[in-house]
């Protein structure tokens, strides 16, 4: 996978498609085989380790956000910078909610924000620290046709603006079809369209 370069992997529900992010990042071990995130072997580091791995390579923008209730929209965005000791974190972080066109809302708690706001939020958080992955998994699942459209359009230029390789699981042919590549993943084996 290059810089810049989009994945769209698709299948039935149930077939994996999570499970294959999560492993991908390391949030789960494969029971057999091996993942290699730059050329460190995932199961075979610590939890703490493949945390620090994550922080540092790679963005997750999850279907139902996962925003931090107690923390504002900026505070939400600053979290994995401030992991990371960085002293900007907050210039980065309204930057980033201003691109995301959330420069009016930073003060704001998630309760306070629609679904389309918060996965904005969640977008502006994956991307804070430049990793050089972004997953993203369904990513306009719990949106409207209009703001899922809207959150596409955002994804894909912070995408190409940054140079980072997204890999997302849809099932929205409309994502798909703005992707480099497409993979279906059935029955335990991806297979490229």
């Amino acid at each position: 996978m290059n810089e810049a370069q989009s994945i769209a992997v698709i299948g039935q529900s149930g077939s994996g498609k999570t499970t294959l992010l999560s492993l991908l990042a390391g949030l789960d071990i494969p029971t057999t085989g091996s993942i290699e995130l730059f050329r460190n072997p995932i199961q075979k580091l610590s939890e703490d380790r493949r945390a620090a791995l994550r922080n540092q390579y790679i963005g997750f923008v999850f279907q139902s956000f996962h925003l931090v209730p107690g923390f504002t929209a900026l505070e939400n965005v600053m979290l994995p910078l401030e992991i990371n000791d960085n002293k900007q974190s907050k210039e980065i972080a309204k930057a980033l909610l201003d691109r995301v066109g959330m420069a009016h809302r930073i003060n704001h708690f998630p309760t306070t924000l629609s679904g389309g706001e918060q996965q904005r939020v969640a977008i502006a958080r994956a991307f804070s620290t430049t990793p050089p992955i972004l997953l993203a998994d369904e990513p306009t699942g719990n949106l409207d046709a209009k703001t899922g459209r809207k959150i596409i359009d955002l994804l894909f230029g912070l995408n190409k603006e940054k140079g980072t390789a997204l890999v997302l699981v849809t099932h929205d042919p409309s994502l798909t079809e703005k992707c480099d590549r497409c993979f279906n993943l059935e029955q335990g084996k991806l297979t490229e369209l």
